[in-house]
């Protein structure tokens, strides 16, 4: 075809030379020359030369518009007529000759594939035809029928020649007949084979071109040749199983050593069965398979190298033994990245087949070195990691301390690099177990396999780091409503339609060690309808978890708790920057029935007992509206112990420092109830001042480290009573000093909500904090106040002890004058549009519109009383524009509409 196109072209710019040169050179008085239109340039010149071979091009149409021959139009159709002569003659005999030429070549390719068949229909109609021609076959039908006779009798005489029974070291044995035939047929094959090969050997020695069309198809010709004996000899290894059994049943069967025969018959034909596979078992003992590779064990080095002569997968697995907490991990080292570097290390079940990458197959899972994804059981993997580079080291293991209640029967597998943690999944154990397995796929690689690695989690046990231990990517979801980010571990809701979109991860079932989650909100979209809870592994994606059985959650924009088939609960709904949490509580000695339980910002709001579903609980959340984010944080812990405690005894309500003589810290936190409005205030008595009496009263955080003094680090205040010094959030300097505290002395607590300092939450100031005024007095007298930011999860009341023999009395329903009295939060009767309302505050719930939205009190303002004619608001937050209207209007005024805008 290019020697085609190289002519085309040629005549193409030549018969259009001819013609342009005559136009413009040729003078005539009628005027200038306007040239036949099938060479009029170029492009048009080539068509013409193209359409001719068809027969679609007129002579007569190369002829000029004058009356007068033209010169040019006499050499034009010269060389028309050299183009037709060259093409059709010898162009397309060329052509005809070259197709002639590819069709022997593929002839003689399949010649082989050809000659198997024609045999393997030759092997199979002797054996499914008598040898002998009609009539003669008559007699070994005959035979076949005296045979038949006497293994219906079974003749077990001694002495008895019927051929069905003897033995098959005989040499009459019919049965060792197809197998010597096969065997025969087989060595002629590979004879003539050898005999076909040396005569192309020497009849392609005088041609170079031949040789390279030769070395072209010779990689074909091998895989070919491969494929075919790897066929017969997995025939042959059939057949001669068969073969084996059926003469050693025959053996036994004609024995006289079994005096009760028929009833141990079946036990000897199952002995004999046993026998037959101890080869094939010596086989599956081979302590390493592989295909397409190269595998060298020079002493404790074990290197694997891609040998395969086309594009084909090979692999090779490590039968040793199988993963387990033993044999848990181990590394492979890329010595050579080779042309495509597509080396993919996992673990497979024994029988995996090697022509497949790990990970494409069911019950595998690999990570692939050139695009850093992660195969699980399909061809298509998941991003996980950048690429491997050469040189870099990657480790696979199994997790077997993550296998908890109800996971018996599955494995978090994780994978590192070069030390480092990649990720992990759960999934589920392979009959007979996991084997490591390594897979190249391009020229070049090599890879060295270390089976006896290890690997240990950072000693500092970070728990970023501990927490990617726990599986990822298994995940259930709307993909059409949702998005998860599975690093920043943050779900949103696409969704410009109010379509329910359910997002559920499998990958972190609730367990007894797993049994806690928190969500925080982001984002509350155009309705805020967020729910957070557990469901089944089978629940609906476009239902709202609590809705149907087998599922609880909490719903942030009406603040119920749906429980499935049970009686709700409705508490006060949730706003933008809340930690939302839920968890399970497994009862003692029952695997049907569990406790679930809600918690908002740290602080427990409801708890039921349900039964478990099928499968078990899993992490779920529901989403409705576009906008709508949250970010997940599986590592959250909970507990719901009324205080913690280290290095002290707690004896009811007093307290004793039982720490060592080197000064460890010791503290107590009380978690029973958080400070609050309702309980601002708590006293500490001194009974036992101790060597040093360095005792510490204060506030902190509810993850605050018990080996601190309270006052020391962030989110903790603290007086302290050795030294009189207050300490606030600082370990090295104190704020103010007094007289220290002595034996009996009473020291309280507080916190004075009236200087209450709510946090600004708008676009300006994201990083400001609520604040909190702590004060401290001590035998009653108020002598010192510190101001204190609020900590997430709020303040608990905690006491630090730090030397032998102190000893404190904790008073929780103490009193003081000067403190905050509880008030009453609640709005009364209302109405309210696009508002949702917790206590006293208020704040906008935006639709799809932006509509306005209001509320209006029921109290009633025209008493001459100066405490009904007034009331004030305080303004929390500006949002995003500040458009908030504080007024008076008539009973019935539209909430749609801001105060001031109607009349009255």
């Amino acid at each position: 075809m290019a020697i085609l196109g190289v002519a085309l072209l040629a005549f193409g710019v030549a018969i259009s030379g001819v013609y342009s040169a005559g136009e413009y050179t040729t003078e005539y008085k009628n005027g200038s020359i306007s040239l036949p239109l099938p060479v009029n340039g170029l492009w048009p010149s080539i068509m013409t030369m193209y359409w001719s071979l068809y027969g679609q091009v007129d002579y007569e149409d190369l002829k000029s518009e004058h009356v007068v021959l033209l010169p040019e139009t006499v050499v034009g159709r010269a060389v028309f007529a050299v183009w037709l002569l060259v093409s059709i003659i010898v162009l397309l005999n060329m052509l005809i000759a070259l197709v002639d030429e590819a069709f022997d070549r593929v002839r003689k390719q399949n010649a082989d594939l050809v000659w198997n068949l024609a045999v393997s229909g030759i092997v199979r109609d002797i054996n499914s035809s008598p040898s002998l021609p009609l009539p003669f076959n008559l007699f070994c039908i005959l035979a076949l029928f005296v045979v038949q006779v006497c293994k219906l009798f079974s003749c077990k005489r001694e002495g008895c020649r019927c051929p069905h029974f003897r033995d098959d070291n005989s040499k009459l044995s019919l049965s060792s007949f197809p197998e010597s035939l096969i065997k025969r047929m087989i060595k002629r094959y590979q004879t003539a084979k050898k005999k076909r090969d040396k005569d192309s050997s020497d009849d392609l020695s005088g041609s170079t071109g031949k040789h390279d069309h030769k070395d072209a198809i010779q990689p074909h010709l091998a895989t070919l040749e491969e494929n075919l004996q790897n066929m017969m000899n997995s025939h042959m290894t059939r057949i001669h199983s068969q073969l084996k059994r059926a003469n050693t049943i025959r053996k036994r069967s004609s024995s006289q050593d079994d005096p009760d025969g028929r009833r141990n018959q079946h036990e000897k034909v199952k002995a004999a069965s046993n026998e037959d596979t101890d080869t094939e078992e010596e086989e599956e003992q081979r302590p390493v398979r592989y295909e397409r590779v190269s595998y060298d064990e020079s002493g404790s080095k074990v290197t694997v190298s891609y040998e395969g002569k086309t594009n084909a997968v090979g692999g090779c697995q490590f039968l040793r033994t199988p993963m387990s907490k033993d044999f848990k991990y181990f590394e492979v080292v890329i010595e050579d990245y080779g042309k495509h570097g597509r080396i993919g290390v996992g673990l497979t079940p024994r029988n995996y087949s090697l022509h497949r990458m790990p990970g494409w197959n069911k019950d595998s899972i690999a990570f692939h070195c050139d695009d850093g994804k992660l195969f699980h059981q399909r061809g298509w993997g998941e991003e996980m990691a950048s690429p491997a580079q050469q040189d870099d080291v990657i480790g696979c293991g199994i997790n077997t301390t993550l296998s908890n209640k109800g996971t018996e029967n599955t494995t978090v597998v994780f994978f590192t690099r070069n030390g480092q943690l990649l990720g992990s999944r759960r999934v589920n154990l392979p009959d007979g177990g996991f084997y490591p397995t390594v897979g190249l796929h391009s020229e070049g690689e090599k890879v060295e396999v270390r089976l006896s690695g290890r690997w240990e989690p950072p000693e500092d046990k970070n728990k970023e780091t501990l927490s990617r231990m726990i599986p990822f990517v298994n995940l259930r979801m709307r993909r059409d409503t949702l998005h998860y980010n599975e690093l920043t571990r943050r779900l949103r809701c696409n969704s410009k339609s109010s379509s329910k979109g359910v997002f559920q991860d499998l990958g972190h079932p609730i367990t007894d060690q797993f049994n806690y989650y928190e969500v925080k909100l982001l984002d509350m979209g155009l309705e805020g309808a967020i729910g957070i809870g557990i469901a089944n592994n089978q629940y609906p994606l476009d239902r709202m978890p609590g809705w149907d059985d087998g599922s609880a959650a909490y719903h942030c924009d009406n603040g119920i708790v749906y429980k499935g088939l049970l009686n709700d609960s409705t508490f006060s709904p949730a706003q933008r920057t809340e930690m939302i949490g839920c968890g399970v509580e497994f009862l003692p000695g029952d695997t049907k029935r569990a406790k679930v339980f809600f918690t908002r910002n740290g602080d427990l709001f409801e708890k039921y007992e349900t039964s478990i579903p099928s499968g078990g609980f899993y992490p779920t959340i529901g989403m409705v509206s576009a906008g709508e984010e949250v970010e997940i944080n599986f590592d959250a812990e909970w507990s719901s112990e009324e205080f913690r405690s280290e290095r002290v005894l707690v004896e009811g309500d007093v307290i004793k420092y039982i720490g060592d003589r080197v000064g460890s810290v010791g503290a107590y936190q009380f978690l029973g109830r958080q400070l609050s409005l309702d309980f601002s205030y708590y006293e500490v008595t001194v009974k036992g001042y101790g060597m040093k009496g360095e005792i510490a009263i204060g506030l902190a955080r509810r993850d605050y480290p018990l080996s601190s003094m309270p006052g020391w680090l962030d989110g903790s205040i603290g007086w302290h009573c050795d030294d009189g010094g207050l300490y606030n959030q600082e370990a090295t300097e104190a704020k103010e000093f007094r007289t220290p505290a002595r034996e009996g002395d009473r020291i309280g607590c507080g916190v004075d909500f009236k200087e209450y300092k709510a946090k600004t939450r708008n676009t300006q100031d994201e990083n400001s904090e609520s604040e909190l005024v702590v004060f401290f007095t001590i035998n009653g007298q108020k002598f010192v106040k510190e101001t204190i930011p609020i900590p997430r999860g709020g303040l608990f009341p905690t006491v630090g002890l730090h030397s032998i023999g102190e000893l404190v009395q904790i008073n929780f329903s103490a009193t003081w004058e000067g403190a905050t009295k509880p008030v009453d939060r609640s709005l009364g009767d209302t109405r309210h549009e696009r508002v949702r309302i917790e206590g006293d505050c208020v704040s906008y719930v935006r639709n799809a519109y932006d509509d306005v939205g209001g509320i209006q009190l029921g109290t009633f303002l025209g008493s001459d009383e100066p405490s009904q004619n007034y009331f004030e608001v305080t303004i929390v937050d500006v949002g995003e524009r500040g458009a908030i209207g504080i007024g008076i209007a008539v009973k019935h005024y539209p909430l749609d509409c801001l105060p001031g805008w109607n009349e009255e």
